[in-house]
């Protein structure tokens, strides 16, 4: 009898591995109950995500398209436009101006003050890159590959001991709570 070729035992290797379909039906057949994991999908409540505040890439290129189809609520025409004004790390104020009746309609930061001296979003940066143990030359280079201006060295010195007092605290904090729990199972115990 002649040997299959390995091609097509593969195939059918990964048949078996990768059928969903099949394994869900056994797990429905051989239990009392549904299949949990397909049941819990379906009851879980979707979240309307633009209710929660996300982060997001955007080119400011497709967004300035996006509201030149908005109408002006002074001159009733379509002739907005979303400019950049000062910048603060990778946070900016947006002005939303109409070039028709040069009315500015709002002045907008991109992220919220979390902190007096820094926007949420440059701490968020900090903090992201420094959980994934490097510092401000990588985040350099994710700039520079994303085509976006990086925030200044003294930025992210601001922000990475604002981070670092914060994470102080936070761990004194603990170690006060663990200790005095520690005292309360010590009398307890005596």
């Amino acid at each position: 009898m002649p040997l299959r070729k390995r091609s097509v035992r593969a195939l059918q290797m990964n048949e078996k591995r990768w059928c969903k379909a099949k394994v869900d039906c056994e797990v429905n057949k051989n239990s009392v109950f549904s299949n949990v994991r397909l049941e819990k999908l379906n009851t879980v409540v979707k979240k309307d995500t633009s209710a929660i505040g996300n982060y997001i890439l955007v080119d400011f290129n497709q967004v300035n398209n996006l509201l030149r189809s908005a109408k002006c609520q002074y001159c009733e025409k379509q002739t907005l436009k979303l400019e950049l004004g000062a910048k603060l790390g990778f946070s900016y104020n947006l002005k939303l101006l109409c070039s028709n009746c040069d009315e500015n309609k709002t002045v907008v930061n991109t992220s919220l003050k979390s902190v007096q001296t820094s926007h949420d979003v440059n701490l968020r940066i900090t903090q992201a890159f420094s959980h994934i143990g490097k510092g401000y030359s990588a985040i350099e280079k994710f700039c520079m590959v994303m085509n976006i201006d990086p925030f200044s060295s003294t930025t992210y010195g601001k922000c990475a001991r604002w981070l670092d007092n914060a994470y102080t605290l936070a761990s004194e904090n603990i170690f006060v709570e663990i200790h005095r729990e520690i005292k309360k199972c010590i009398r307890e115990w005596s």
